[in-house]
């Protein structure tokens, strides 16, 4: 499934790439500024990782940099990803050993 959000200036934005303010809609700006965006308990330095729901749209952004870049996803590709997460396919500790993680090939 493939979403497009509309955007004011520049090229449209697909999902899984890296939005700015300026790719996005002024709806879909509102709409992120308005989110409720979640994140784990504080890092050390402060910096994590933030996740909001819109409609359809599940977008990521650096804490830091509320104002974006966003990383946008269509639900699909976050539950692909999440279901990825749980099968361990990004297991850190087996890829720096060099084995690929659970689910992965070689």
């Amino acid at each position: 499934m493939s979403v497009t959000i509309p955007p004011t200036t520049g090229p449209k934005v697909e999902p899984g790439k890296t939005a700015t303010s300026a790719d996005l809609s002024a709806e879909l700006r509102q709409k992120l500024s308005e989110a409720q965006w979640r994140a784990p308990a504080a890092e050390v330095d402060d910096r994590r990782v933030e996740v909001a729901h819109v409609g359809e749209i599940v977008a990521l952004r650096d804490s830091a940099q509320p104002d974006g870049p966003y990383l946008i996803f269509d639900s699909g590709e976050w539950e692909a990803f999440l279901a990825g997460v749980e099968l361990g396919e990004f297991d850190i500790t087996k890829l720096m050993d060099g084995q690929p993680a659970d689910g992965a090939t070689a």
